[in-house]
């Protein structure tokens, strides 16, 4: 895990930094989800996969980013 954060931009910075580190097919997942708000049917017709794969993918990024993050949610 990462160390602990004693700011709000702190986390926000490991919170990115966290999903940099991911696999670069949930990386991907995390930036369409997240950064540009697509929903899970648009997504799978982007990439040309189901949509059990999208949410299979978008779960497994939540759960690392959570792991590195110290089991908190996103900063707010």
């Amino acid at each position: 895990p990462l160390p602990a954060a004693d700011s709000s931009l702190d986390r926000w910075t490991l919170f990115h930094e966290a999903i940099g580190s991911l696999p670069e097919d949930e990386r991907e997942m995390f930036h369409l989800v997240w950064y540009l708000g697509a929903d899970q049917k648009t997504i799978a017709r982007l990439l040309d996969c189901s949509e059990r794969t999208v949410k299979t993918r978008w779960r497994a990024a939540r759960a690392a980013v959570r792991t590195a993050h110290g089991g908190k949610p996103p900063p707010s």
